[in-house]
């Protein structure tokens, strides 16, 4: 499912080596690549950001953008994939702006199961 490619791919990028590679539109590494061409765009854009540095605005990031277009295609996604990117992007966005927005409910780490 392309939907889950892009939630998959969103929690890969918090590895530095897959951000890079990403943000240069290589996305061999990641373990789902099935995106649309709209999903690649937004998936890139996100891995260029670097939220390590002071100031980053998740809120208004392309990270944000992408985490946004995932949570309303929520639906679309298998359901252990939409559990774990959940829960996932409330650790890591959850204190950061809109990051609560992101909650439903559902708790685990963002992998396939």
């Amino acid at each position: 499912m392309s939907v889950d490619a892009l939630a998959l791919g969103l929690v890969a990028i918090e590895d530095e080596e897959v951000r890079s590679a990403v943000a240069g539109g290589d996305f061999a590494s990641l373990e789902d690549s099935d995106l649309s061409d709209e999903e690649s765009a937004l998936l890139k854009d996100a891995a260029a950001e670097n939220p390590e540095v002071e100031g980053f605005d998740f809120s208004n990031s392309a990270r944000y953008r992408a985490v946004d277009y995932a949570r309303v295609n929520q639906d679309r996604m298998s359901p252990t994939v939409r559990s774990n990117f959940s829960a996932n992007i409330q650790k890591n966005y959850g204190g950061s702006g809109g990051g609560a927005a992101y909650q439903s409910g559902d708790s685990n780490n963002c992998a396939r199961g």
